[in-house]
């Protein structure tokens, strides 16, 4: 027995009481008929739908899967009409007055002849509707729109206000085309703008002070400079130059000779004793002292700054040390028996319980009883000479080889030491000079000025070293005067002189120029030397 719809209550009272087990199946009605269809042509998405209903009991309507809607796609191969689409009509445009077109009835009067046009973007579909039309001309009074123009900012002005404060500048815009006939008007438009600025600094005078004393001679032993300054306020900004060159210095020459005698500090306290072996026996011991002021001029140069001195440690145990035996000499006797002699030397004293030396002689007999002449050895070459700066002496020896035996030849010379005159220059010392000092300030005149350095003597030569070269040297610093109207005042004219100088020695002469320097305006009388 099936569960139909319209037999629910039977079926109902039955699974009551237990009489009819029934399984109930899910039953839906007709559909109903295809509604109307969404559009009506080129419908990419046309759809119509139906419907119907589920029947069942209420009980199996959550078990029920049936669908309750239908659709299907409708009226997709309908082309639908489009009309053509155009672009905006462009403004009027190629106006020209004229009394003779085609265009227009002009009846013979002078018009303004426009025209206006736009093209087709999308071709009309299906029967639309497109009217073709893509130029249009008018006749008449009529005025092609303008619009405003505007060229580039102009540079920026001039920066108005008050010097040192901040001010303003402006720039503009030049209008190239007014507008015309409803055109963009320029009242739109920024015609001028504005900004701060630094208006700058104000205009300073040139201002020149009196000159200052002149200062102490800068030199020790020989020729300086001395120098002066005064206040100087250089135009600024525009304002007026100074009447003269703005020169904040001033130099002239000057010689100066002070002998300044070198001081030295006290001796250290000695070093700890350096023994030669490390532990024991003989050592040596240091001390030092500083230059606190140098020697300048001809002051008294400075001592020695260095000292040694002999130390002792522990005592160290060493036994005598003697030297190898020397050769047997010659025999005591003229002729017959007599006593040959050799010897040694000690080399190293026994100290500290060492052992003692041995015996440093020994005697054997001899016998001479043939015919020996004398003869002496050759000489040695000659020693070095005693005196290392200047004239000393030097000597050479022989020996005497074996004296005449049993009435032999004796020698005629038996001089065994020879000594000459000799003259050596090995301890000669050349001058060392320091290091140059920084070049000095300008020496600014109307030609190219002078500029100068100086250097001090380190080391004077000794026994016909190396002389000591200029300690003072000198280049042009600057360019000759481009504007001589402003340079009557400080021309300067430099003359030059040579004279010999002896440096150390009488026998050595060297050359030292000076100059002098005059001006010609303020100074016919001062004459400065300037040794280079």
């Amino acid at each position: 027995m099936q569960c139909v719809g319209k037999y629910y209550l039977i079926v109902l009272m039955f699974s009551l009481f237990g009489g009819i087990n029934c399984e109930c199946q899910c039953l839906a009605s007709e559909w109903t008929i295809w509604s109307s269809c969404s559009t009506s042509c080129n419908a990419t998405l046309g759809v119509r739908s139906r419907e119907r209903i589920i029947l069942s009991p209420e009980t199996c309507r959550d078990d029920c899967s049936l669908n309750t809607t239908e659709t299907q796609p409708c009226n997709r191969d309908v082309c639908c009409p489009q009309d053509c689409v155009y672009s905006t009509w462009t403004t009027w445009r190629f106006c020209y007055c004229t009394n003779q077109t085609s265009a227009c009835d002009l009846n013979g009067e002078d018009v303004w002849v426009c025209s206006r046009s736009r093209f087709k973007r999308q071709k009309e579909q299906c029967g639309g509707y497109c009217d073709n039309l893509s130029t249009v001309t008018q006749c008449g009074n009529l005025c092609c729109q303008k619009n405003c123009i505007v060229g580039d900012w102009s540079w920026w002005g001039m920066c108005q206000g008050q010097c040192e404060q901040t001010g303003t500048q402006s720039r503009k815009q030049r209008i190239l085309q007014e507008p015309e006939c409803n055109g963009t008007p320029c009242e739109d438009v920024q015609k001028s703008e504005s900004r701060s600025c630094d208006v700058g600094c104000c205009p300073v005078n040139c201002v020149l002070g009196e000159w200052g004393e002149w200062s102490l001679c800068n030199a020790t032993c020989g020729n300086g400079l001395q120098k002066r300054t005064r206040f100087v306020q250089k135009a600024e900004c525009g304002g007026e130059s100074c009447s003269e060159t703005p020169d904040e210095f001033q130099y002239k020459d000057c010689t100066k000779f002070v002998n300044v005698d070198c001081v030295i500090s006290q001796w250290s306290i000695w070093t700890s004793c350096v023994l030669g072996n490390g532990y024991c026996g003989d050592g040596l011991k240091n001390r030092t002292r500083s230059v606190t002021t140098p020697a300048e001029c001809q002051g008294q140069p400075c001592p020695k700054l260095f000292n040694s001195a002999a130390c002792y440690g522990p005592c160290c145990k060493q036994d005598c040390l003697v030297s190898q035996w020397s050769e047997w000499g010659l025999c005591s006797s003229d002729c017959g028996t007599g006593i040959s002699v050799r010897k040694r030397a000690v080399e190293t004293q026994n100290s500290c319980g060492g052992e003692s030396c041995p015996e440093l002689l020994e005697n054997m007999v001899c016998n001479v009883t043939t015919v020996i002449d004398c003869q002496m050895s050759q000489w040695e070459s000659w020693s070095d000479c005693s005196n290392n700066c200047g004239v000393g002496s030097a000597f050479r020896s022989r020996k005497l080889l074996t004296p005449a035996y049993c009435g032999g030849q004796q020698c005629q010379n038996t001089t065994l030491r020879d000594v000459k005159s000799c003259e050596s220059y090995n301890s000669s010392v050349d001058c060392v000079m320091d290091e140059w000092q920084p070049w000095e300030d300008c020496i600014r005149d109307c030609s190219k000025g002078i500029q100068i350095r100086k250097r001090n003597i380190k080391v004077n030569p000794q026994c016909h070293g190396a002389t000591c070269k200029s300690s003072i040297d000198w280049h042009h610093c600057h360019e000759p005067c481009k504007y001589p109207d402003y340079c009557k005042s400080c021309h300067v004219d430099v003359q030059r002189r040579t004279r010999w100088l002896p440096i150390v020695s009488p026998v050595t002469l060297s050359i030292v120029h000076q100059y002098q320097s005059y001006s010609t305006v303020h100074l016919p009388e001062d004459i400065i030397w300037l040794k280079l």
